[in-house]
């Protein structure tokens, strides 16, 4: 006995169910879920979904689309234009499929011709395919996207052939849910890879001593553009690193240096081109900026961003020890003056210390010296960093 019932505003056959029919169905389930098991690829995966679907209703065309945003995009077909895969979209709400994704139901469609929802997509569509089934694919209150299926001849799609595609459509939602899991998985495990690689690499320099010059370089290569180090007022450092070269002498910012928060992205130089600027921080303190050109041809996006993460944080550490550095030359130019004014220590001659970038001291305690004297007291050897102290602990 049959007895028909409305679904979409169509009439929908229902019948006594055909246990060699669901017997079939089974199988099917079944056969789909041990190959989603075994089939890494995703492109792969939805293949073979529309086609062991077409097979199973006894229709001539499957189709997948899936929800992007607010648009349902062609993600794949076995019996439409192949061509349009990946570029043909409709809006929720358009057409039979956008219909059946805004309202979370099932539409059937024995003639298409014949309902006021259809749409038809130039290039996709042919007036070959009459009769139409369609169905929401769920993963739980999320849509995930539509299935659709279609025939060549006239087909009174019944309860059972929407009960059996709301069973794959449950299989599908929850293989594509898998997929995209293991896809960003793999995205995740891939920058953190590349964050490490970068912090590795920007850290040997670092504990290398290879300076400011050598960080630049390095930050210019895996950026993918030239960079420069500039002071917090916008003029460049000069001698900060080859890859420099070209920059220009200064960046004007549309906001106060302190203001920036991680990237800027300005236009400076003549002619004008785009550069990225970086705050270079220790703390709360502004200490200068890192400015990287872009070239959209050699840009790695994800790389460039890790790049100049790390990059203005080793910068920062380099600056903090180059101005320590300074500090020690101060206080100890400052020691060895106050020193000798107050009669101790007296410079009397200077001597090269093998091996060392500096020079030995020799000195004496004589009477307290004249101010004329003192006065022609002067540090004619390098510049007392590090090796100042070395020198003097000698």
């Amino acid at each position: 006995m049959k007895t028909r019932r409305n679904v979409a505003g169509v009439q929908v056959t229902t019948g006594v169910p055909d246990s060699s029919l669901a017997a079939r169905e089974l199988n099917f389930l079944v056969r789909l879920a041990q190959a989603a098991a075994s089939t890494p690829r995703p492109d792969e995966l939805l293949e073979l979904i529309i086609r062991e679907t077409t097979s199973a209703i006894g229709t001539d065309v499957c189709s997948l689309y899936l929800l992007t945003g607010r648009e349902l995009l062609l993600t794949a077909t076995n019996g439409l234009n192949e061509n349009m895969v990946g570029k043909v979209t409709m809006k929720v709400g358009e057409g039979i499929t956008g219909w059946v994704a805004e309202s979370r139901r099932p539409a059937v469609v024995p003639d298409v011709s014949q309902e006021p929802h259809w749409k038809w997509v130039p290039g996709l569509d042919e007036d070959r395919f009459h009769s139409m089934a369609s169905v929401p694919i769920e993963s739980g209150p999320r849509l995930v996207g539509v299935i659709n299926v279609q025939s060549t001849e006239r087909r009174e799609f019944n309860s059972g052939d929407i009960d059996f595609l709301r069973a794959i459509a449950a299989q599908v939602a929850g293989i594509l849910e898998r997929s995209e899991l293991q896809r960003r998985t793999e995205v995740q495990l891939a920058e953190i890879r590349l964050s490490h690689d970068i912090h590795e690499r920007f850290t040997n320099l670092s504990l290398d001593g290879a300076g400011i010059h050598s960080i630049l370089d390095a930050i210019g290569s895996l950026a993918g553009g030239r960079a420069a180090l500039y002071s917090a007022d916008g003029y460049r450092v000069r001698g900060a690193g080859e890859s420099s070269d070209g920059m220009p002498q200064r960046i004007h910012l549309p906001a106060p240096a302190s203001a920036i928060g991680r990237e800027l992205r300005i236009n400076a130089g003549r002619p004008p081109r785009p550069l990225d600027v970086i705050p270079v921080r220790a703390g709360a303190e502004m200490l200068g900026l890192l400015a990287v050109g872009v070239d959209e041809e050699k840009m790695d996006a994800e790389g460039r961003v890790r790049a100049l993460e790390h990059g203005s944080t080793i910068l920062a550490l380099e600056l903090a020890k180059e101005r320590a550095a300074a500090e020690v030359e101060r206080r100890l130019r400052g020691d060895l003056v106050e020193e000798v004014l107050a009669g101790g220590a007296w410079v009397t001659g200077c001597r090269s210390v093998p091996g060392s970038s500096c020079s030995r001291l020799t000195t004496t305690r004589p009477r307290r010296p004249s101010p004329r004297a003192v006065s022609r007291i002067v540090w004619t050897g390098p510049s007392m960093g590090s090796s100042a102290l070395d020198c003097l602990a000698r």
